[in-house]
């Protein structure tokens, strides 16, 4: 299988963007040259046609693999968001600086 045919890249974010908002490219950094470089697309509202680089995958990681770590990674970030919402409830509560009502 040719991994760096334009054909194959087409096919693999085809596949992408019915599960997820990344793609890939082929990666032109010099560390990673048998690689593809995997981008976060939509990402801020103000900046919504700049992909931002995630990383790098080996050429031969099948679409499959990347959907499930994109599912990972989003409910790990949903995950921080809750931790960081309530980290912050509980320290304005604890600090007095947050008004508790009591009925």
């Amino acid at each position: 299988m040719n991994y760096n045919s334009a054909e194959y890249i087409k096919q693999y974010n085809k596949t992408l963007s019915e599960h997820c908002d990344w793609e890939i490219q082929l990666s032109t950094d010099e560390d990673h040259k048998v690689s593809f470089a995997v981008f976060h697309l939509n990402t801020h509202p103000s900046e919504q046609d700049k992909p931002v680089l995630i990383g790098y995958i080996p050429l031969t990681t099948p679409v499959e693999s990347l959907i499930s770590s994109e599912i990972l990674c989003n409910n790990y970030y949903h995950l921080g968001q809750t931790i960081g919402i309530k980290a912050q409830f509980y320290y304005l509560s604890e600090s007095g600086a947050f008004p508790l009502q009591k009925e």
